[in-house]
């Protein structure tokens, strides 16, 4: 069963024909490349998805705060002897301090930093800071100004999963 005649012009204006699409780009080769002792990937993400292959991780599996990495430095690398499976980098250590008591505040619970400049680059700095922090990585919070100067950081909640739908539907 036809959806349309063949006799009435669709979008590209021929009768009963289908248009063709036609590239100018060449096609991606998905052969590996070996080059100085790696063995290269056409692009970054197929190198993550093989650098997990190549340990035996089955997708979405790996193990929590941990990503794959080459020891050559090459991102387009996943040469056996190159994969390994590291800790998420920790970016500064101001930020993982406060990631850690906000999330063991409950939520509705908050703390004020009274010395903390409210202006929106430094609450969005605080926020990507805290976020990036692996404490942090799951944490919901709200920042406001305070009147007096300062911030006050209140938590919402927790990304991800029953636990956010649960948290809010009990605060």
């Amino acid at each position: 069963m036809k959806r349309q005649s063949p006799n009435v012009p669709n979008i590209a204006g021929v009768a009963g024909e289908a248009r063709k699409k036609r590239t100018n780009t060449p096609a991606l080769s998905f052969e590996p490349v070996y080059k100085d002792g790696c063995t290269l990937a056409p692009t970054i993400s197929m190198a993550r998805t093989m650098r997990f292959r190549q340990l035996g991780i089955a997708k979405g599996k790996q193990p929590t705060g941990t990503t794959v990495d080459a020891s050559c430095g090459n991102r387009l690398c996943f040469a056996a002897e190159h994969v390994l499976l590291r800790r998420w980098k920790s970016f500064g250590g101001k930020w993982a301090p406060l990631a850690t008591k906000l999330a063991k505040l409950p939520v509705g619970g908050f703390i004020d930093l009274p010395d903390y400049p409210g202006d929106t680059a430094s609450r969005s700095r605080l926020r990507g800071g805290v976020g990036a922090s692996a404490p942090g990585r799951l944490l919901r919070f709200s920042t406001q100004s305070l009147p007096t100067g300062g911030i006050r950081i209140t938590r919402t909640g927790t990304w991800g999963g029953q636990g956010a739908v649960w948290e809010k539907q009990r605060s």
